[in-house]
């Protein structure tokens, strides 16, 4: 999927969220009737892609660091 995009647009799909507002339930659905397909000898069309919201673009957000705690030197006692 990343393989046509350029740096830029590589880049942009790394570091943000990417949501394209439409309902993909019905098109997961029916392909995971695949294999039923083919093994009957159908073929159908597959569901159309109902625009739901706007398209977004929003950035991920960013992973916290762990504090690291300094080790306790039990010599000194």
């Amino acid at each position: 999927m990343t393989e046509n995009l350029t740096g830029d647009e590589a880049l942009i799909r790394s570091l943000h969220i990417c949501d394209d507002g439409r309902d993909w339930t019905a098109r997961l659905v029916w392909m995971m009737g695949d294999r039923k397909r083919i093994s009957e000898h159908t073929h159908s069309l597959p569901p159309a892609l109902p625009q739901i919201v706007k398209p977004t673009i929003k950035p991920k957000a960013r992973k916290k660091r762990r504090r690291v705690k300094q080790a306790v030197n039990l010599t000194d006692f």
